[in-house]
């Protein structure tokens, strides 16, 4: 054979390092995933549905006051109020849940008082009451009337 033979040699290095490269690529950008697991639940005959708990319905009206059981209330006694349900329903083992029937044209705020109350008292159970609408609604208009209204304003 001649010399040249010899000296033929094919450096795997680098091919080894680029392989290496590509397959930390595929597992740093690899989702991982837990699997899904069905389960088959034994049935019973004595089985009772999840107990509700309790709702507790505060009224907002248009001019911001609000009413619970027919009276009307500061957001200070309310807070009161709200506290001293969710004590007598933690000593029932119920949940509390909050169930606000707002005016549409009353300010954010009233709304916000709420959320706050339902966030620090019930783990933010909080029921807005909504009226439906037919389902001719066109939300141009509305806003056609919305900006009309703001005219007039």
């Amino acid at each position: 054979m001649s010399d040249l033979d010899d000296d033929l040699n094919v450096d795997l290095t680098p091919l080894i390092d680029v392989i290496f490269m590509l397959v930390i690529f595929f597992i740093m950008t690899m989702s991982f995933t837990l699997p899904v697991i069905d389960f088959d639940l034994p049935q019973s005959s004595t089985a009772q549905a999840e107990q509700q708990g309790r709702t507790m319905r505060i009224s907002v009206d248009i001019n911001g006051n609000y009413i619970v059981d027919e009276q009307e209330r500061t957001l200070v006694e309310l807070n009161d109020l709200v506290k001293e349900r969710m004590v007598t329903c933690q000593q029932d083992h119920e949940d509390l849940t909050l169930e606000l029937v707002i005016d549409s044209q009353s300010p954010t705020q009233y709304l916000i008082n709420i959320a706050d109350l339902a966030r620090a008292y019930t783990q933010g159970r909080l029921i807005v009451v909504s009226e439906k609408v037919d389902n001719n609604f066109d939300p141009t208009a509305a806003a056609q009337t919305i900006k009309e209204s703001d005219k007039v304003n």
